[in-house]
Protein backbone atom coordinates (compact mmCIF):
# COMPACT_ATOMS: atom_id res chain seq x y z
CA UNK A 1 0.00 0.00 0.00
CA UNK A 2 1.04 3.68 -0.62
CA UNK A 3 -0.28 5.77 1.94
CA UNK A 4 0.19 9.53 1.49
CA UNK A 5 -0.15 11.51 4.18
CA UNK A 6 -0.41 15.59 2.88
CA UNK A 7 -0.09 16.84 6.46
CA UNK A 8 3.02 15.44 7.36
CA UNK A 9 4.04 15.19 3.67
CA UNK A 10 5.31 11.75 4.31
CA UNK A 11 5.34 9.00 2.14
CA UNK A 12 5.40 5.20 2.91
CA UNK A 13 5.12 2.50 0.13
CA UNK A 14 4.42 -1.27 0.94
CA UNK A 15 3.00 -4.28 -1.51
CA UNK A 16 -0.42 -4.79 -1.73
CA UNK A 17 -1.42 -7.71 0.12
CA UNK A 18 -3.83 -9.59 -1.89
CA UNK A 19 -5.99 -12.58 -0.12
CA UNK A 20 -6.90 -16.02 -1.27
CA UNK A 21 -10.07 -14.73 -3.07
CA UNK A 22 -7.76 -12.84 -5.11
CA UNK A 23 -6.21 -15.96 -6.79
CA UNK A 24 -9.85 -17.79 -7.13
CA UNK A 25 -10.00 -18.76 -11.03
CA UNK A 26 -13.23 -16.42 -11.45
CA UNK A 27 -10.71 -13.64 -10.50
CA UNK A 28 -7.65 -14.29 -12.73
CA UNK A 29 -9.54 -15.67 -15.86
CA UNK A 30 -12.00 -12.20 -15.32
CA UNK A 31 -13.68 -11.58 -19.10
CA UNK A 32 -12.48 -15.05 -20.29
CA UNK A 33 -15.50 -15.64 -21.95
CA UNK A 34 -14.55 -14.21 -25.21
CA UNK A 35 -11.99 -17.42 -25.69
CA UNK A 36 -15.09 -18.88 -26.75
CA UNK A 37 -14.56 -16.97 -29.49
CA UNK A 38 -11.48 -17.71 -31.23
CA UNK A 39 -12.55 -19.33 -33.96
CA UNK A 40 -14.12 -15.98 -34.81
CA UNK A 41 -10.95 -13.91 -34.32
CA UNK A 42 -8.86 -16.49 -35.92
CA UNK A 43 -11.36 -16.47 -39.26
CA UNK A 44 -11.23 -12.53 -38.92
CA UNK A 45 -7.39 -12.08 -38.16
CA UNK A 46 -6.60 -14.14 -41.59
CA UNK A 47 -9.07 -12.76 -44.10
CA UNK A 48 -7.52 -9.12 -43.28
CA UNK A 49 -4.02 -9.95 -43.42
CA UNK A 50 -4.87 -11.13 -46.87
CA UNK A 51 -6.79 -8.02 -48.25
CA UNK A 52 -3.44 -5.74 -47.41
CA UNK A 53 -2.53 -4.21 -50.44
CA UNK A 54 1.23 -3.49 -51.62
CA UNK A 55 1.26 0.09 -49.53
CA UNK A 56 -0.53 -0.82 -46.95
CA UNK A 57 2.44 -3.81 -46.69
CA UNK A 58 4.99 -1.64 -47.49
CA UNK A 59 3.82 0.47 -44.27
CA UNK A 60 3.65 -2.61 -42.38
CA UNK A 61 6.68 -3.91 -42.46
CA UNK A 62 8.75 -0.71 -41.97
CA UNK A 63 6.88 -0.45 -38.65
CA UNK A 64 7.83 -4.80 -37.94
CA UNK A 65 11.22 -3.62 -38.64
CA UNK A 66 10.91 -0.95 -35.60
CA UNK A 67 9.13 -3.14 -33.35
CA UNK A 68 12.01 -5.84 -33.73
CA UNK A 69 13.84 -6.96 -31.19
CA UNK A 70 17.29 -8.63 -32.83
CA UNK A 71 18.15 -11.59 -30.92
CA UNK A 72 20.45 -13.88 -30.37
CA UNK A 73 20.92 -16.08 -27.58
CA UNK A 74 23.12 -18.79 -29.17
CA UNK A 75 25.72 -21.23 -27.43
CA UNK A 76 28.55 -19.94 -29.45
CA UNK A 77 27.67 -16.08 -29.02
CA UNK A 78 30.56 -14.01 -28.67
CA UNK A 79 31.19 -10.11 -27.92
CA UNK A 80 31.77 -9.94 -31.94
CA UNK A 81 28.31 -11.45 -32.26
CA UNK A 82 26.38 -9.09 -30.06
CA UNK A 83 28.67 -6.01 -31.30
CA UNK A 84 27.58 -7.30 -35.35
CA UNK A 85 24.19 -7.43 -33.87
CA UNK A 86 23.55 -3.84 -32.34
CA UNK A 87 25.40 -2.55 -35.91
CA UNK A 88 22.41 -4.53 -37.44
CA UNK A 89 19.75 -3.18 -35.43
CA UNK A 90 20.54 0.32 -35.62
CA UNK A 91 20.63 0.10 -39.78
CA UNK A 92 19.09 -2.70 -40.64
CA UNK A 93 18.10 -1.62 -44.11
CA UNK A 94 19.84 -2.01 -47.05
CA UNK A 95 21.61 0.96 -49.16
CA UNK A 96 19.18 1.29 -51.37
CA UNK A 97 16.80 2.59 -48.37
CA UNK A 98 18.49 4.89 -47.00
CA UNK A 99 15.83 7.31 -47.32
CA UNK A 100 14.22 5.39 -44.90
CA UNK A 101 17.71 5.55 -42.99
CA UNK A 102 15.42 6.16 -39.27
CA UNK A 103 14.07 3.08 -39.29
CA UNK A 104 16.15 1.09 -36.53
CA UNK A 105 15.34 -2.10 -34.92
CA UNK A 106 13.87 -1.43 -31.15
CA UNK A 107 16.76 -3.56 -29.25
CA UNK A 108 19.21 -6.40 -29.26
CA UNK A 109 18.01 -9.54 -26.90
CA UNK A 110 21.37 -11.08 -26.03
CA UNK A 111 22.37 -13.40 -22.90
CA UNK A 112 23.60 -11.49 -19.75
CA UNK A 113 26.99 -12.44 -20.01
CA UNK A 114 27.49 -9.71 -22.55
CA UNK A 115 25.15 -6.92 -21.33
CA UNK A 116 28.04 -4.76 -19.55
CA UNK A 117 29.89 -4.50 -22.94
CA UNK A 118 26.65 -4.15 -24.81
CA UNK A 119 25.71 -1.36 -23.28
CA UNK A 120 29.09 0.22 -23.25
CA UNK A 121 29.79 -0.61 -27.22
CA UNK A 122 25.39 1.07 -27.91
CA UNK A 123 26.71 4.14 -26.37
CA UNK A 124 29.98 4.26 -28.09
CA UNK A 125 28.04 3.44 -31.43
CA UNK A 126 25.36 6.74 -29.88
CA UNK A 127 28.08 8.47 -29.71
CA UNK A 128 28.86 8.35 -33.28
CA UNK A 129 25.80 9.49 -34.54
CA UNK A 130 24.31 5.58 -35.32
CA UNK A 131 20.51 5.32 -33.56
CA UNK A 132 19.43 4.01 -30.14
CA UNK A 133 18.54 0.56 -29.60
CA UNK A 134 17.85 -0.93 -26.22
CA UNK A 135 19.94 -3.62 -24.88
CA UNK A 136 17.87 -6.43 -23.33
CA UNK A 137 18.53 -9.66 -21.94
CA UNK A 138 16.93 -12.81 -20.38
CA UNK A 139 16.47 -13.92 -16.22
CA UNK A 140 14.23 -16.06 -14.07
CA UNK A 141 16.04 -19.04 -15.13
CA UNK A 142 16.10 -18.68 -18.79
CA UNK A 143 14.66 -21.14 -20.71
CA UNK A 144 13.07 -23.42 -18.36
CA UNK A 145 12.24 -21.19 -14.74
CA UNK A 146 12.71 -23.98 -12.68
CA UNK A 147 15.73 -22.46 -10.41
CA UNK A 148 15.14 -21.22 -6.84
CA UNK A 149 13.80 -17.62 -6.34
CA UNK A 150 16.78 -16.77 -4.79
CA UNK A 151 18.97 -17.62 -8.25
CA UNK A 152 16.43 -15.67 -10.47
CA UNK A 153 16.37 -12.49 -7.77
CA UNK A 154 19.86 -12.46 -8.12
CA UNK A 155 20.11 -12.69 -12.31
CA UNK A 156 17.54 -10.08 -12.08
CA UNK A 157 19.73 -7.75 -10.07
CA UNK A 158 23.06 -8.90 -12.02
CA UNK A 159 21.20 -7.84 -15.62
CA UNK A 160 20.22 -4.54 -13.69
CA UNK A 161 23.33 -3.29 -12.47
CA UNK A 162 25.12 -4.36 -15.76
CA UNK A 163 22.75 -1.54 -17.48
CA UNK A 164 20.14 -3.92 -18.87
CA UNK A 165 17.26 -1.38 -20.25
CA UNK A 166 14.97 -4.32 -20.46
CA UNK A 167 14.72 -7.89 -19.08
CA UNK A 168 12.57 -10.43 -19.94
CA UNK A 169 11.84 -13.32 -17.26
CA UNK A 170 10.62 -16.67 -18.07
CA UNK A 171 7.93 -18.24 -15.17
CA UNK A 172 8.13 -21.74 -14.20
CA UNK A 173 4.92 -23.42 -16.18
CA UNK A 174 4.88 -26.39 -13.69
CA UNK A 175 2.92 -23.63 -11.56
CA UNK A 176 0.48 -22.91 -14.17
CA UNK A 177 -0.21 -26.76 -14.76
CA UNK A 178 -0.28 -26.91 -11.21
CA UNK A 179 -2.56 -24.01 -10.87
CA UNK A 180 -0.26 -22.50 -8.36
CA UNK A 181 -1.19 -19.25 -8.99
CA UNK A 182 -0.16 -17.48 -5.63
CA UNK A 183 3.53 -18.70 -6.08
CA UNK A 184 3.59 -17.69 -9.74
CA UNK A 185 2.62 -14.15 -8.34
CA UNK A 186 5.15 -14.49 -5.47
CA UNK A 187 8.20 -15.07 -8.06
CA UNK A 188 7.31 -12.50 -10.21
CA UNK A 189 6.54 -9.74 -7.90
CA UNK A 190 10.18 -11.09 -6.16
CA UNK A 191 11.57 -10.17 -9.38
CA UNK A 192 10.03 -7.24 -10.70
CA UNK A 193 10.63 -5.28 -7.01
CA UNK A 194 14.07 -6.17 -8.31
CA UNK A 195 13.84 -4.75 -11.98
CA UNK A 196 12.55 -1.13 -10.82
CA UNK A 197 10.98 1.29 -12.95
CA UNK A 198 12.05 2.70 -15.37
CA UNK A 199 13.59 -0.80 -16.47
CA UNK A 200 11.09 -2.70 -18.75
CA UNK A 201 10.35 -6.32 -17.41
CA UNK A 202 8.97 -8.24 -19.82
CA UNK A 203 7.28 -11.63 -18.84
CA UNK A 204 7.22 -14.83 -20.76
CA UNK A 205 4.62 -17.38 -20.56
CA UNK A 206 6.06 -20.08 -23.19
CA UNK A 207 2.60 -20.76 -24.34
CA UNK A 208 3.40 -23.96 -26.44
CA UNK A 209 4.69 -25.64 -22.45
CA UNK A 210 0.84 -24.50 -21.35
CA UNK A 211 -1.86 -27.01 -21.71
CA UNK A 212 -4.81 -25.02 -22.37
CA UNK A 213 -6.28 -21.37 -23.40
CA UNK A 214 -7.76 -20.79 -19.79
CA UNK A 215 -4.54 -21.53 -18.44
CA UNK A 216 -2.80 -19.04 -21.00
CA UNK A 217 -5.17 -16.33 -20.12
CA UNK A 218 -5.49 -16.56 -16.13
CA UNK A 219 -0.94 -16.87 -16.60
CA UNK A 220 -1.05 -13.47 -18.39
CA UNK A 221 -3.22 -12.45 -15.87
CA UNK A 222 -1.30 -13.23 -12.99
CA UNK A 223 1.93 -11.86 -14.73
CA UNK A 224 -0.04 -8.64 -15.55
CA UNK A 225 -1.41 -7.96 -11.58
CA UNK A 226 2.24 -8.68 -10.56
CA UNK A 227 3.48 -5.75 -8.81
CA UNK A 228 -0.28 -4.22 -7.93
CA UNK A 229 -0.34 -1.81 -5.34
CA UNK A 230 -3.46 -0.03 -3.92
CA UNK A 231 -2.42 4.11 -3.51
CA UNK A 232 -4.78 5.22 -0.55
CA UNK A 233 -5.10 9.60 0.04
CA UNK A 234 -6.27 10.81 3.31
CA UNK A 235 -7.57 14.38 3.42
CA UNK A 236 -9.42 16.19 5.97
CA UNK A 237 -13.26 17.40 4.87
CA UNK A 238 -15.40 19.27 7.20
CA UNK A 239 -13.55 18.09 10.10
CA UNK A 240 -13.97 14.63 9.35
CA UNK A 241 -11.26 12.72 7.78
CA UNK A 242 -11.55 10.88 4.62
CA UNK A 243 -9.92 8.65 2.23
CA UNK A 244 -9.98 7.46 -1.10
CA UNK A 245 -8.13 4.10 -2.42
CA UNK A 246 -6.62 3.48 -6.17
CA UNK A 247 -5.02 0.72 -7.57
CA UNK A 248 -2.33 0.94 -9.82
CA UNK A 249 0.00 -1.63 -11.31
CA UNK A 250 3.98 -1.88 -11.85
CA UNK A 251 3.85 -5.23 -12.93
CA UNK A 252 4.71 -6.64 -16.09
CA UNK A 253 5.42 -4.19 -18.90
CA UNK A 254 4.88 -6.96 -21.14
CA UNK A 255 3.78 -10.54 -22.40
CA UNK A 256 5.89 -12.43 -24.53
CA UNK A 257 4.86 -15.63 -25.65
CA UNK A 258 7.82 -17.85 -26.39
CA UNK A 259 11.14 -17.93 -25.19
CA UNK A 260 12.01 -19.86 -28.53
CA UNK A 261 13.56 -22.69 -27.24
CA UNK A 262 10.39 -24.71 -26.48
CA UNK A 263 9.50 -27.66 -28.85
CA UNK A 264 5.92 -25.80 -29.93
CA UNK A 265 7.23 -21.89 -29.87
CA UNK A 266 4.69 -19.06 -30.61
CA UNK A 267 0.93 -19.45 -32.39
CA UNK A 268 -1.13 -16.84 -32.90
CA UNK A 269 -3.84 -19.03 -31.42
CA UNK A 270 -2.19 -18.86 -28.20
CA UNK A 271 -0.84 -15.19 -28.78
CA UNK A 272 -4.51 -14.55 -29.30
CA UNK A 273 -5.25 -15.50 -26.04
CA UNK A 274 -2.54 -13.41 -24.70
CA UNK A 275 -4.27 -10.03 -25.93
CA UNK A 276 -7.41 -10.80 -25.19
CA UNK A 277 -6.05 -11.03 -21.42
CA UNK A 278 -4.36 -8.22 -21.76
CA UNK A 279 -7.18 -6.26 -23.41
CA UNK A 280 -9.49 -7.70 -20.48
CA UNK A 281 -7.08 -6.15 -17.78
CA UNK A 282 -7.22 -3.11 -19.61
CA UNK A 283 -10.90 -2.71 -19.10
CA UNK A 284 -10.89 -3.75 -15.86
CA UNK A 285 -7.80 -1.42 -14.01
CA UNK A 286 -7.23 1.19 -17.48
CA UNK A 287 -3.18 0.21 -16.83
CA UNK A 288 -1.78 -0.88 -20.73
CA UNK A 289 0.04 -3.57 -20.99
CA UNK A 290 2.29 -4.74 -24.17
CA UNK A 291 2.53 -8.18 -26.07
CA UNK A 292 5.39 -9.53 -27.68
CA UNK A 293 5.42 -12.34 -30.05
CA UNK A 294 8.76 -14.64 -30.22
CA UNK A 295 9.90 -17.70 -31.38
CA UNK A 296 9.86 -19.15 -34.64
CA UNK A 297 8.21 -16.28 -36.61
CA UNK A 298 10.45 -16.36 -39.57
CA UNK A 299 8.79 -14.60 -42.20
CA UNK A 300 7.41 -11.49 -43.06
CA UNK A 301 3.60 -12.44 -43.51
CA UNK A 302 3.67 -14.41 -40.66
CA UNK A 303 4.54 -11.39 -38.76
CA UNK A 304 2.05 -9.29 -40.62
CA UNK A 305 -0.58 -11.65 -39.43
CA UNK A 306 0.85 -10.64 -35.93
CA UNK A 307 0.60 -7.45 -36.38
CA UNK A 308 -2.99 -7.54 -37.58
CA UNK A 309 -3.63 -9.33 -34.39
CA UNK A 310 -2.38 -6.83 -31.96
CA UNK A 311 -4.36 -4.16 -34.57
CA UNK A 312 -7.75 -5.99 -34.33
CA UNK A 313 -7.93 -7.12 -30.81
CA UNK A 314 -6.01 -4.45 -28.82
CA UNK A 315 -6.36 -1.19 -30.90
CA UNK A 316 -4.15 1.30 -32.80
CA UNK A 317 -2.36 2.65 -29.49
CA UNK A 318 -0.68 -0.72 -28.98
CA UNK A 319 0.75 -0.60 -32.58
CA UNK A 320 4.37 1.30 -31.57
CA UNK A 321 6.89 0.08 -30.06
CA UNK A 322 6.24 0.90 -26.75
CA UNK A 323 3.42 -1.61 -26.72
CA UNK A 324 4.24 -3.91 -29.43
CA UNK A 325 7.54 -6.03 -29.97
CA UNK A 326 8.52 -8.92 -32.09
CA UNK A 327 11.33 -11.35 -31.11
CA UNK A 328 13.34 -12.36 -34.29
CA UNK A 329 16.67 -13.97 -35.13
CA UNK A 330 15.77 -14.93 -38.37
CA UNK A 331 12.72 -12.71 -39.49
CA UNK A 332 15.20 -9.38 -40.24
CA UNK A 333 16.04 -10.84 -43.44
CA UNK A 334 12.60 -11.50 -45.02
CA UNK A 335 11.41 -8.41 -44.02
CA UNK A 336 13.55 -6.70 -45.43
CA UNK A 337 14.14 -8.67 -48.27
CA UNK A 338 10.03 -8.57 -49.18
CA UNK A 339 10.09 -4.72 -48.39
CA UNK A 340 12.93 -4.25 -51.56
CA UNK A 341 10.84 -6.72 -53.50
CA UNK A 342 7.46 -4.74 -52.83
CA UNK A 343 9.14 -1.30 -53.51
CA UNK A 344 11.70 -2.10 -56.10
CA UNK A 345 10.87 -5.50 -57.82
CA UNK A 346 13.58 -7.34 -56.82
CA UNK A 347 16.18 -7.53 -53.59
CA UNK A 348 19.77 -6.81 -52.61
CA UNK A 349 21.96 -9.84 -52.56
CA UNK A 350 24.77 -7.98 -51.84
CA UNK A 351 23.01 -6.06 -48.93
CA UNK A 352 21.28 -9.52 -47.68
CA UNK A 353 24.44 -12.02 -48.37
CA UNK A 354 26.58 -9.38 -45.98
CA UNK A 355 23.34 -9.46 -43.54
CA UNK A 356 23.86 -13.22 -43.33
CA UNK A 357 27.22 -13.37 -42.70
CA UNK A 358 26.74 -10.87 -40.07
CA UNK A 359 24.33 -13.40 -38.31
CA UNK A 360 26.85 -16.55 -38.83
CA UNK A 361 30.03 -17.15 -36.80
CA UNK A 362 33.30 -17.73 -38.47
CA UNK A 363 34.11 -21.54 -38.79
CA UNK A 364 36.19 -22.73 -36.14
CA UNK A 365 39.10 -24.72 -36.02
CA UNK A 366 37.54 -27.94 -36.43
CA UNK A 367 35.15 -26.85 -39.29
CA UNK A 368 38.22 -25.97 -40.91
CA UNK A 369 40.09 -28.64 -40.87
CA UNK A 370 37.16 -30.92 -42.18
CA UNK A 371 36.99 -28.71 -44.95
CA UNK A 372 40.58 -29.25 -45.71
Amino acid sequence: MLTVDYFRMSVVQRMANLSATDFDLSNITYGSEVLYNLGYYMKSIAEEAERINTEEKIDIIKKLISFTDLTSLNATDSFETVKKLIDRATQPLALSLLNDSETCCASVCIYPYYVKDAVAFRNFACALGRSFVSIVTVAGAFPSGMYKLITKVHECREAKEDGADEIDVVINRGLVATHNWRELYKELVAMRKEIALPILMKTILSTGDIASPMDIYAAATVAMMAGMFSLSFLFLSNSIYKSWCFFFFAGSSFIKSSTGKEKLNSTVPGSLVICLAIRSFFLRYKRQVGFKAAGGIKTAQEAIVYYVLVKQILGERWLSREYFRIGASELLDDLVRTLEKLQFGKESSSYLHDAREMQHHRPTFFERLVRL
